[in-house]
């Protein structure tokens, strides 16, 4: 989810949205210090795993990041991890 290039009232929406979703996934997110990389498709469930982790290794250096992977019946794959922010 992302929320560049949003201002005013739809940046505050869109902000809630993605913190409730991420505290869905991810009960101890904080979002001062953490933040949620998600990658989804249709392809292979392994594939998308991979996509998400080389993401979050160009977000950030390997260290201890938690992945969640959802499939959903129409064939989407949906894998998140959440990861300390940059400083």
């Amino acid at each position: 989810m992302s929320c560049k290039g949003l201002s005013g009232k739809k940046l505050k929406k869109c902000m809630n949205n993605y913190e409730q979703t991420s505290k869905t996934l991810f009960p101890r997110f904080n979002r001062k210090n953490d933040t949620v990389i998600s990658s989804s498709g249709r392809g292979s469930r392994s594939a998308i795993k991979t996509m998400n982790r080389i993401n979050t290794e160009n977000y950030n250096p390997p260290e201890l990041n938690s992945q969640k992977t959802v499939s959903y019946t129409n064939g989407t794959t949906v894998s998140s991890t959440i990861t300390k922010k940059r400083k």
